[in-house]
């Protein structure tokens, strides 16, 4: 169990964290303190037990279509002039795997998801899982029981022609990858 306390990032992000987890510390010195910086303006924060948590949904044009704007993008290909596969979200991930490698520490993914009628949301999920298990980070899903657009419990054409499923590619996706990740 950890609490998340300081949400995309505030300037200046490292002095507030360290106030509160000097203030956390003086009630609860052992609960981990999951924190979401701006990995590309930030240091590490001084105290224990700190997990760092980036969210991704990288391109947000691929995984949030259709809830804005138009359906329109596959995965892998081109979406927004640049052509999006495996390799390129590992490119958007860049700025997170270089703080963990710079400062050793773990990483838990608080969120990542795709929009459930995006043309190849399973094949975006698995690309997405295998990078964060390449890494040794943590994740999870959003989200379970919310909106039906991300739930991997629902799938349709577009925002008003979602349906229950109790079956379907992506799910199939998480449940696989969480079977991998069990502890016994």
């Amino acid at each position: 169990m950890g609490g998340d306390y300081l949400k995309e990032s505030a300037d200046p992000w490292a002095d507030i964290s360290e106030q509160l987890v000097k203030a956390i510390r003086e009630i609860d010195p052992d609960t981990p303190i999951i924190t979401e910086p701006d990995f590309t303006r930030t240091r590490p924060i001084a105290g224990k037990n700190i997990i760092y948590s980036p969210h991704f949904y990288s391109p947000h044009s691929y995984t949030h279509q259709g809830v804005l704007g138009q359906v329109r993008w596959s995965y892998p290909g081109v979406i927004d002039g640049v052509y999006w596969d495996k390799e390129q979200l590992r490119v958007s991930m860049k700025d997170a795997i270089e703080f963990q490698k710079k400062y050793n520490v773990p990483i838990f993914v608080g969120e990542f998801s795709v929009i459930n009628w995006a043309k190849g949301g399973d094949r975006y999920l698995k690309d997405m899982i295998e990078l964060f298990e390449e890494y040794g980070w943590d994740w999870t899903y959003h989200a379970f029981r919310e909106y039906p657009g991300w739930s991997v419990e629902h799938e349709g054409i577009d925002w008003h022609k979602i349906v229950p499923s109790a079956d379907n590619p992506r799910k199939q996706v998480l449940l696989e990858a969480l079977g991998r990740n069990r502890t016994e």
